[in-house]
């Protein structure tokens, strides 16, 4: 005698179809996960990787425009340096008042300075040398303050002092023991920003210009970008009064 059992299911036997259909739906849905993952992770490698050549390019554009701040920090201190070396030469010596000698700079160069992203780059990959950058900016802008106080003290003073007697570019003035009390102070004055210009020319000229070695070298190590200097032969010998 046969005894037949019956499936809560129905059939026992699965059609092949059926089966065929859920594993086409597993192996096409995996298929199509796989392919997704793929392309979302090519497109964040590639925005990832465009966000990483927009960074290094950001980063250069500010190495470079340090690079160049200094560059002009170096060549601002040298006219400098060239002007007072030129006019001190031109000077009797032990004239008393060297102020009387020295010509003034007729445009007095304007403040340079470094923005803060610069210097927050700059920090990140050498923080000596971004603090060196600091000084150097604070040592031009000071000097540069004192060039203009100098020219507009001695305009004041010259028109306070008319010539009595003039031989060629030799004038002569005369005063009074009031007159004498009342410009001394101010004659003592320029003479010592004047002294002060000629013998710091040439150190602040040698200053700026290991700075601009060092900022060089900091773009090619840490930008990998090339910052070619060419030096000409020049004095390192500051004028003497």
């Amino acid at each position: 005698m046969d005894i037949n059992f019956a499936s809560p299911l129905g059939s026992s036997v699965w059609d092949s179809n059926f089966v065929a259909g859920i594993a086409g739906a597993l192996l096409g849905a995996i298929v199509g996960g796989a392919i997704s993952w793929a392309l979302q992770s090519t497109a964040f490698a590639r925005e990832n990787r465009q966000k990483m050549l927009e960074t290094q390019s950001s980063n250069r554009q500010l190495a470079h425009s340090l690079a160049f701040k200094t560059h002009l920090i170096f060549e601002q201190f040298g006219m400098i340096a060239s002007h007072f070396k030129d006019e001190a030469s031109k000077m009797p010596t032990g004239a008393p008042h060297p102020f009387r000698f020295i010509q003034p700079m007729i445009n007095v160069f304007d403040e340079i300075r470094f923005n803060y992203e610069e210097l927050g780059l700059l920090l990140s990959k050498d923080a000596p040398l971004a603090n060196e950058l600091m000084l150097l900016q604070q040592r031009h802008n000071t000097r540069l303050r004192a060039l203009a106080s100098y020219n507009q003290m001695r305009l004041a003073v010259a028109a306070e002092m008319p010539a009595t007697e003039k031989q060629g570019n030799v004038a002569t003035s005369e005063f009074t023991g009031e007159e004498m009390a009342r410009l001394v102070p101010r004659w003592l004055m320029l003479d010592s920003l004047v002294l002060n210009f000629i013998e710091c020319a040439s150190d602040e000229h040698a200053a700026a210009r290991t700075a601009l070695k060092a900022v060089s070298e900091a773009i090619e190590t840490h930008f990998h970008a090339r910052f070619r200097l060419e030096f000409q032969d020049e004095a390192s010998e500051p004028p003497t009064a």
